[in-house]
């Protein structure tokens, strides 16, 4: 469950590593969009995703 909810996409836990070598996931956790051919079309690193935050919180907290 997510919040207490069914996500609105599927998730995936590999204990055998197989997934995370065939789409180069190196650190965790690692976001990854797989469209539904299977492949992927977009990823982020913890890392990325709070540069993002980090650079759009100044933004957002700025007044118009």
């Amino acid at each position: 469950e997510w919040k207490g909810l069914e996500p609105p996409f599927p998730l995936i836990f590999d204990s055998t590593g197989r997934t995370h070598r065939a789409y180069g996931v190196e650190a965790y956790p690692t976001t990854l969009l797989v469209n539904p051919d299977g492949k992927l079309v977009g990823r982020i690193t913890p890392e990325e995703f709070r540069e993002l935050l980090l650079k759009d919180s100044d933004r957002l907290s700025r007044p118009d």
